[in-house]
């Protein structure tokens, strides 16, 4: 039969032992376990499918013919996935259930091809639970940001600055507050900055200086500078625009 259809029939004695073949899958298993690590770490569900794929296809007759050399690297494959759920504070039985209900339906298969689907499924459901983490958790950390600036615009506010509030790093935070806003984070802060300005300048008593001061910004130059190329005039027009009303 086709390396896919092969049948192992229970009662029978597996394949002998052939320690350079195992060694020969350890060696293999460094490689599974990084691209493993790679793939579902960053939600790739169509990634780990067709790196499984490959990995499987590509494995000796010998480890094929094998239930049990098959069945054990199965069980290896759950365990990185378990290991990187781990590092989350997480286990397997979050994703899939009931563990021993999930052993038992491997150890249930009787072809190579049902092994291969089965943990390749497995695998892709957990890249895409990683995925949803990942993002529910950026969001998260977004919304936490848009917090800090909406209530500490008039701070020296840099990404720096942020990225040590949220734990995470300056550029990981620019990512995801792109990928979530459509704006930067500069441009968000620049945008809460203005339009706090424009309300200030409602009021007669308030100098540019002032205002440019409460808005965080230390030098009025600048915030002028800043001021009309998002209204497209200078704070002192704004300010003659408002006093007209």
């Amino acid at each position: 039969m086709g390396s896919g259809k092969v049948i192992w029939a229970n009662g029978l004695p597996d394949v002998p032992r052939d320690i350079g073949m195992e060694q020969e899958v350890e060696l293999r298993y460094a490689d599974l376990q990084a691209g493993i690590t790679r793939f579902v770490l960053s939600g790739d569900e169509h990634g780990i499918g067709e790196y499984l794929e490959q990995y499987f296809d590509n494995l000796p007759a010998k480890v094929k013919n094998s239930q049990k050399l098959i069945q054990n690297l199965c069980l290896r494959i759950l365990e990185i996935g378990e290991r990187l759920l781990a590092e989350r504070n997480e286990c397997l039985s979050d994703v899939f259930g009931d563990r021993v209900t999930m052993l038992e339906e491997l150890l249930s298969f009787e072809t190579f091809l049902d092994v291969k689907s089965w943990v390749i499924s497995r695998m892709k459901e957990l890249a895409m639970y990683m995925h949803r983490k990942s993002a529910d958790r950026n969001s998260r950390v977004v919304k936490k940001i848009i917090d800090i600036i909406n209530e500490r615009y008039f701070e020296d506010l840099t990404v720096e600055l942020l990225s040590q509030e949220v734990y995470l790093s300056p550029n990981y935070i620019r990512k995801i507050f792109k990928n979530e806003t459509g704006q930067t984070i500069l441009e968000y802060l620049t945008q809460v900055r203005m339009k706090k300005a424009a309300e200030m300048m409602k009021d007669p008593s308030l100098k540019i200086s002032d205002i440019s001061r409460k808005v965080g910004y230390g030098s009025v130059s600048y915030f002028g500078q800043i001021f009309k190329q998002y209204f497209g005039v200078s704070p002192k027009e704004y300010m003659a625009s408002v006093e007209e009303l």
